[in-house]
Formats: structure tokens, C-alpha cells, sequence
């Protein structure tokens, strides 16, 4: 009987080292999505961007990732001809500088002909990704 013993308490021993692995595993992925869903409480959806000083745009459909709680995307930014790209700009309290942007979309030339001055036209940015170099 007693080699039955050492026989089972090896596997006994790595079945509780797999199980405690997975439950830690767990915990912190749930840790993770809680700090996501923590953070995205402090994040407006929709609001001013600023830059500099100055209001650059409109975004809106702002959301935090839970995968990546360090990156905001945008549904869009609006108003945006002003917004440089390759520098931070401002959006609820967070400093954010921009990472990737999915699509421009530029007005249509006779729909902005009488509104927009000649040489700069406004712009909207779609499905923008940024990430967050400093939160409030």
C-alpha cells in the first residue's frame, strides 16, 4: 500500500500545481478587464480634442480596450484638419498621441464649396487608435 502512495502523490502534487497555475491566471485576467472597465468609467464617450491649447476636434465612440488598457480607440474624429497626428493632443483628461488611423474621409467638393475656406478642407478620421502616455 505504501507504494501506491508514492506512485499517486506525484501526479496529486502536479494536478495542484496546474489547477493554482490556471486559478492565477484567471484572477489576473479578470484584474485586467477590471482596470479596463475602471478606466473606461473615466473616459467620455464623445468630446473636445485638444492640442496644444487649442480645440482640433470631435471625437466620438471613445472606448478603452479591455485587451489593452493602455490603448483608446475612437469611432471617429471629427473637425480634424487641424489635429497633427505626430504629436499628443488632449481627450478627457488623458494625453493620448495617435497610432493608427483606418480611414480619412474628406468632404464632398460641392457640399463644402461655400462652407470650408479654399486651401484647407475639414477632415474626419475614422476608427482611430491611440495610445494613452498619461491618464488624469
Amino acid at each position: 500500500m505504501a507504494a501506491t502512495r508514492r506512485k499517486g502523490a506525484p501526479i496529486v502534487g502536479i494536478t495542484a500545481i496546474v489547477v493554482l497555475a490556471a486559478a492565477g491566471v484567471s484572477w489576473m485576467h479578470a484584474e485586467t478587464t477590471r482596470n479596463a472597465a475602471a478606466l473606461s468609467q473615466s473616459l467620455a464617450g464623445q468630446g473636445n480634442v485638444h492640442q496644444a491649447g487649442s480645440l482640433v476636434g470631435w471625437a466620438s465612440g471613445a472606448r478603452i480596450l479591455p485587451a489593452d488598457p493602455s490603448t483608446v480607440r475612437f469611432d471617429e474624429i471629427s473637425s480634424a484638419r487641424n489635429l497633427m497626428l505626430s504629436y499628443p493632443f488632449e481627450y478627457s483628461g488623458y494625453v493620448l498621441k495617435v497610432s493608427q488611423v483606418r480611414q480619412v474621409r474628406y468632404p464632398d467638393a460641392e457640399a463644402g464649396s461655400d462652407k470650408q475656406p479654399a486651401g484647407l478642407p475639414d477632415i474626419t478620421l475614422l476608427q482611430v487608435v491611440a495610445k494613452i502616455e498619461r491618464s488624469p
